[in-house]
């Protein structure tokens, strides 16, 4: 095999897997936070919110597929659920929450009337307990309109909207 043909070969190799690795990956975003910064990420119509972070680091967000949510029991999930991570820059993960964060969920019109109607929350998987705690959930107006919901986040984890099921 000539050297041309080494360089063609080894470039296909390294292409393959970089694919795999983008595919491995999923739909995770990455983003900088830096101390002081108001900002907001998000991964499809979920995110989250810091107001004067007082972190330095790098959010990742993964959505999830709700039908494989952890726990025995779980609310009936109205979309795709979101895992908030916070990492330092020396890669050390953050598990506790100081400051003003915020997960959020942006909702439809169907979405809005189960939640006035007292049956839509945002929920977080307690990881101690095994199971998902609903979280004050508050609304988040654009225009005069609810445009999300969201909850005053007290630790990084899996968060999810949905309903409560009754068992």
């Amino acid at each position: 095999m000539g050297k041309k043909s080494r360089k063609v070969l080894l470039t296909l190799v390294l292409v393959a897997v970089a694919l795999s690795l983008i595919a491995a990956s999923g739909s995770s975003r990455f983003n900088q936070i830096e101390f002081g910064e108001t900002a907001s990420f998000s991964a499809g119509r979920a995110g989250v919110s810091f107001t004067s972070s007082q972190y330095t680091g790098t959010v990742k967000l993964a959505k999830k597929n709700q039908n494989n949510a952890p726990g025995e029991q779980h609310p009936e999930f109205t979309q795709r659920l979101v895992d908030i991570r916070l990492y330092k820059y020396d890669g050390e993960q953050v598990k506790h929450i100081m400051g003003p964060v915020y997960a959020y969920f942006q909702v439809r019109q169907y979405e809005v009337k189960k939640w006035e109607q007292g049956l839509l929350k945002v929920y977080f998987f307690d990881t101690w307990k095994q199971n998902w705690v609903p979280c004050y959930t508050m609304p988040v107006y654009r225009n005069g309109k609810v445009s999300s919901l969201s909850c005053r986040m007290r630790v990084f984890g899996l968060y999810g909207l949905g309903i409560a099921k009754s068992y």
